[in-house]
């Protein structure tokens, strides 16, 4: 399992893979060739079992227009985008001294308390094992635009 600061992080799958895997284990496919299938749905059953994810991930629950409007606006609830979630991993896996953090955040004007308390509040909201605190600045300043932009998003969505 992948470690981020002595954290263990549990394996997922990614929600391309099982949207694939779920393409794959067609009634056709079972009637067709089922000892593929068999062979198939246990690879995935047992790889689902590891990481605790299921074939069949519960409904949404937003409506049509929230859907959309995340989209438009760059949003997946629960998850930070991709670019983001690499740079604060990367982050988390340096040894980063705290006291060169705070002298990075003020020399662009930036109040590290509230830098990280934002992004205390997007990783928490995102399900993310890292702590602010062992994040550069870069990562920092990333998640507290990222957290404006959530803010604005959310005065817009529809209900």
């Amino acid at each position: 399992m992948p470690e981020i600061d002595n954290q263990i992080t549990p394996p997922r799958l990614s929600d391309e893979a099982i949207a694939h895997y779920r393409s794959l284990l067609t009634p056709a496919l079972e009637r067709d060739f089922p000892e593929h299938y068999a062979r198939l749905k246990a690879s995935v059953d047992g790889a689902l079992g590891v990481t605790g994810q299921s074939l069949n991930p519960p409904p949404d629950g937003r409506t049509a227009a929230q859907v959309l409007h995340d989209r438009r606006h760059g949003i997946e609830p629960g998850k930070l985008p991709d670019v983001l979630r690499s740079i604060v991993e990367r982050d988390a896996a340096a040894q980063i001294k705290a006291e060169d953090v705070k002298a990075q955040l003020e020399a662009l004007g930036d109040d590290p308390a509230k830098a990280i308390e934002a992004a205390k509040a997007v990783l928490l909201q995102t399900g993310s094992a890292v702590k602010p605190e062992q994040l550069g600045a870069n990562a920092l300043r990333q998640l507290v635009i990222y957290s404006d932009h959530l803010k604005r998003h959310q005065q817009t969505r529809p209900k």
